[in-house]
């Protein structure tokens, strides 16, 4: 709940995310590759960070770090999914948006 929270928090807050454009992956990607998956959500999670920067704001949220020790979770084959890069760039609310379905459907399933 944490990580969704932390989410939120960027969605609400940062209104000038609209023209920054990052890999995102979906929820189907997540049910194929979960750990790959949540590893490009963090190395995005960090591009936005230095974005914010760019745009005078402090970023220090630290949900790339938590993204990726969810992904550790995850006992998975890497080769058979795909490459952070290879993903479609979408605008930084499309991105955090389809993080947060990602998140939501991990929360309902571990924590139910």
């Amino acid at each position: 709940m944490d990580v969704i929270k932390r989410v939120q928090t960027l969605m609400d807050k940062h209104t000038m995310l609209l023209d920054i454009r990052l890999y995102t992956p979906t929820t189907e990607d997540y049910k194929k590759c979960p750990s790959s998956t949540l590893k490009c959500f963090a190395e995005e999670i960090k591009v936005l960070g230095e974005e914010l920067k760019t745009f005078g704001r402090i970023y220090n949220f630290k949900l790339n770090i938590k993204l990726e020790k969810l992904a550790t979770f995850f006992n998975e084959t890497e080769t058979a999914c795909r490459q952070c890069e290879l993903f479609i760039e979408q605008n930084a609310a499309n991105f955090l948006s389809d993080l947060m379905s990602t998140l939501q459907m991990m929360n309902q399933q571990f924590c139910e």
